[in-house]
């Protein structure tokens, strides 16, 4: 089996270069959180993605329909369903994809922030 990170039919990449991302880290209005890049992949066979790494930024996921997986540090790898989202944690060794079977659309975003950390808290559970 192939798999690919981008490059599918119809998808939407949309990456903000470094110069409006130091703006936007840097200015007291957007520097608590802000997006630097967003995308839609609409039925992305074979899609899978791994950072050993991680990421600097936290990444939300929301699946449209199909189904996927994802896991972080090694974790148990969890499923995901049409209508589900799912947060990586920023500096996190990650991976997730879609299924062979019945392959997802999603769009993503990846976002930072002083407050970045709170948010993915928040929508996690893990903050009031």
């Amino acid at each position: 089996m192939t798999s690919q990170q981008d490059g599918f039919r119809n998808e939407i990449l949309i990456i903000l270069p470094i110069p409006l991302l130091e703006q936007l880290a840097a200015h007291p209005l957007t520097a608590p959180l802000y997006i630097s890049d967003i995308g839609k992949f609409p039925q992305a066979p074979e899609h899978l993605v791994e950072r050993r790494q991680g990421c600097r930024q936290y990444i939300l996921i929301y699946c449209h329909q199909g189904t996927g997986w994802f896991y972080v540090n090694g974790e148990k790898k969890r499923k995901v369903k049409a209508q589900q989202y799912f947060i990586i944690p920023a500096q996190q060794a990650h991976a997730y994809g879609s299924s062979t079977k019945d392959s997802w659309t999603i769009s993503w975003i990846h976002f930072s922030g002083t407050r970045a950390a709170d948010f993915f808290d928040y929508l996690t559970g893990g903050g009031g």
